[in-house]
């Protein structure tokens, strides 16, 4: 049960942007701590020194909150023995995170501090920008402390979680590495967890895409303007944009990707607030790895990619093997054998069900008559539609909207 709730904590620790360090004897992984930032920033830097410094300053069975010399926080907790024995590590660490961002003055007095030279200035700001912000140490508890105790149960005092404050590492002896830069490992993560996104997206996988999208989000960009909203509502636009392109990496057809491009622009202007533009970000993620599960055509070939696009843009007009034949200057039979082989439908159960799916969505937003639903989208009479409709549906278009609005 533990390992469940382990793995757990892990995830959400994940999804709230923060790292997630186990380590005991040698002190492996600690590079993570920081991105890797001092040891860019420093000549020969020591993670092996952070290690030392946490454990001389842990207590087994404990929950401790450390703060380093930058004004990042972090969690250190010792397992007790026994925990110890059961998840192979001795230490957990989870950090860094702020509970507000540094202003530029503060960013100036920690370069001076630390003996960095103002023209890393960049480089420390791109550090911070990856850091996670969690407004206030109380809603720190009130995230974290749950979550501990399930985690630490009876093995641990969590009676002892302390908000106790030390320095680490003290890297004031370390040589600065003038020749590194740390803000371009900082950028190239962030360019690299856009590129993530954007290929899950182009694939359709919703899971994998909002996971990569909160990796994203952890990257904060250095404000345009001095209105906060608008500055959201720029990245949701460039969002919209990148999102737009990885749909149509997919052979999506320009026209559905216009359509739902469209609405999230107008979406985006309406936002009045942050809470909108966060839930809204996250809708259009999942919408547009729809719109590729959907409508992606680059599993086809060029002929039957031209007659699936042209279906489902002209399904309210004649439409026919024929005619489609005719456009695409190849015989009946050729191209009702490649479409059957390749979509595992006859071209005519792909036209109905292009027409059904139209029909669903009127019935079920709108009030037309089934009469004017049929005209809308290609039937040419109401009682044809009923047919055909009750055969894919299983019942009657006016079945099917009674039981939606019951």
């Amino acid at each position: 049960m533990k390992v469940d709730i382990f793995e757990l904590f892990q995830a959400e620790m994940t999804s709230l942007g923060m790292n997630f360090v186990l380590f005991s004897d040698p002190c492996e992984n600690l590079e993570r701590i920081d991105y890797g930032f001092r040891g860019q920033l420093f000549q020969d830097f020591s993670y092996a020194y952070i290690g030392k410094n946490l454990k001389e300053r842990a207590v087994p069975g404990t929950v401790q909150l450390m703060i380093d010399e930058m004004g990042c926080n972090y969690l250190c907790v010792a397992f007790s023995p026994l925990l110890c024995e059961e998840y192979g590590y001795h230490y957990l660490i989870i950090g860094p995170f702020l509970t507000t961002l540094p202003t530029a003055a503060m960013v100036r007095q920690y370069l001076s501090k630390l003996d960095i030279p103002p023209t890393s200035y960049q480089g420390v700001q791109e550090f911070y920008n990856r850091v996670p912000v969690i407004p206030s140490l109380d809603l720190c508890q009130a995230i974290f402390r749950p979550l501990l105790l399930a985690l630490l149960g009876d093995d641990c005092n969590i009676s002892g979680y302390s908000l106790h404050f030390s320095f680490l590492p003290e890297a004031d002896h370390y040589e600065f590495q003038a020749a590194t830069d740390p803000a371009f490992s900082l950028i190239e993560e962030r360019y690299q967890a856009e590129s993530t996104l954007l290929d899950a997206v182009s694939k359709g996988q919703t899971d994998n895409a909002l996971l990569a999208y909160r990796h994203f989000m952890q990257f904060r960009l250095m404000p345009r303007t001095a209105d906060p909203i608008r500055n959201r509502k720029n990245i949701l636009f460039s969002l919209n944009t990148q999102l737009r392109k990885a749909a149509q990496s997919s052979q999506v057809h320009s026209y559905h990707i216009d359509n739902l491009s469209t609405q999230f622009a107008i979406q985006i202007e309406n936002c009045t607030s942050h809470n909108q533009l966060d839930t809204l970000s996250h809708t259009m993620v999942r919408k547009y790895c729809m719109l590729v599960s959907n409508y992606s055509r680059r599993e086809y070939s060029a002929l039957v990619q031209f007659s699936m696009n042209y279906i489902e843009t002209h399904y309210n007009q004649e439409l026919s093997l024929d005619i489609l034949a005719k456009l695409s200057a190849v015989s009946n039979s050729y191209l009702s054998a490649l479409f059957k082989k390749e979509t595992g439908q006859t071209v005519t159960d792909f036209i109905n069900t292009t027409r059904i799916r139209r029909s669903l969505t009127l019935l079920n937003t709108s009030r037309l008559s089934v009469q004017d639903i049929a005209a809308r989208c290609g039937f040419p009479d109401a009682n044809y539609f009923a047919r055909i409709f009750k055969r894919y549906q299983k019942l009657s278009p006016k079945d099917y909207r009674k039981q939606v609005m019951g």
